[in-house]
């Protein structure tokens, strides 16, 4: 039972703290949901697997090249901060 109790505090204190990131994501999930469903209201459903894959590779590409540019931010700052 205590190993039960120590990964619910740890999920729970993980939720607190990316509440924000969760929050975006279920935002987007809904977002897809209604993009469908107002492709499949006007018979343009055939659209919506190649928009949202698109959508999606987009994003992916966004986000690795934004971890990229924050590491080297990071690396410059550490560099002017003279902590190499």
């Amino acid at each position: 039972m205590n190993k039960i109790i120590w990964i619910a505090e740890r999920f729970v204190s993980d939720i607190k703290l990316k509440y924000k990131g969760i929050l975006m994501w279920i935002g987007l999930m809904i977002m897809f949901l209604t993009f469908g469903k107002i492709l499949h209201y006007y018979d343009l459903i055939e659209f919506y697997l190649p928009v949202t894959m698109l959508l999606l590779v987009l994003l992916g590409i966004y986000k690795w090249y934004s971890i990229e540019w924050d590491m080297e931010q990071k690396k410059i700052v550490d560099k002017l901060k003279g902590n190499e």
